[in-house]
């Protein structure tokens, strides 16, 4: 992930930064959509799990009163203008969760030097999307444990709900694949944090790659503590 500090400006927990217009930046193979890279704030592993970016009622009870300024964005990595991004305008992004549907405000920048527009996201949602990572853990792992997704999918309570059976499928072939794909990038972050972490072996080790990977999701939790409501793929998603 792309770090960008500014001293002045202290930054509570990460937020990502979506960008408009069409701005693009590459990230080689990340599930993050290219225009997500536009602009970043400072991310630091010790504030990783700060509460008010961790879900909704978090995030809804943290920007009651607006945008706070200190985590207005500091630099725009389009351009590499560096000052302050002002504030363009705002927008209510409807938000499924695993307790119901709610909306929450997302915040827009404008660049004064390139002109783009930036659209501060919290970590619990992907780009574009509606669902939290909670929810798609939910669906995978009721899927995993042997409820068909049609079942899955027609049972989904409203107003969300019901979901499609191919968008749940969608969901379960792209965590297979990010799994696969970035379990690499993960265990070299969390050996390189935590280089003393004991490595079950034998009849103790996990059996799947999914199951290693939520190993390291324990002992993560256990050496920096935070909110117990931090589910598993939104760490894996942070994480990367």
């Amino acid at each position: 992930m792309a770090v960008l500090l500014h001293t002045d400006c202290h930054v509570p927990d990460s937020i990502e930064c979506q960008s408009g217009g069409n701005a693009k930046i590459k990230r080689g193979n990340h599930d993050r959509p290219a225009s997500l890279g536009s602009l970043f704030l400072q991310l630091s592993l010790h504030l990783l799990y700060m509460k008010w970016n961790s879900d909704v009622k978090a995030y809804i009870e943290f920007f009651r009163n607006g945008c706070p300024e200190h985590i207005r964005p500091l630099r725009c990595l389009d351009c590499e203008y560096k000052g302050i991004i002002h504030r363009h305008d705002q927008y209510e992004r409807k938000v499924v969760t695993p307790s119901g549907t709610t909306s929450i405000t997302l915040y827009r920048f404008r660049c004064p030097n390139c002109g783009k527009t930036h659209t501060l996201r919290p970590t619990f949602i992907g780009a574009h999307r509606q669902a939290t990572w909670d929810v798609e853990q939910s669906v995978v792992e009721e899927n995993e444990g042997g409820t068909p997704l049609a079942e899955l999918a027609a049972d989904f309570p409203p107003p969300a709900g019901p979901y499609s059976e191919k968008t749940f499928w969608r969901w379960k072939r792209k965590w297979c694949q990010w799994i696969k794909d970035k379990q690499g990038r993960i265990c070299k972050k969390v050996l390189d944090k935590i280089p003393n972490m004991v490595i079950p072996v034998g009849n103790d080790q996990p059996l799947s790659t999914k199951e290693w990977l939520r190993y390291l999701w324990h002992k993560w939790t256990e050496v920096f503590p935070g909110p117990t409501w931090i589910g598993f793929f939104h760490w894996m998603y942070r994480m990367v």
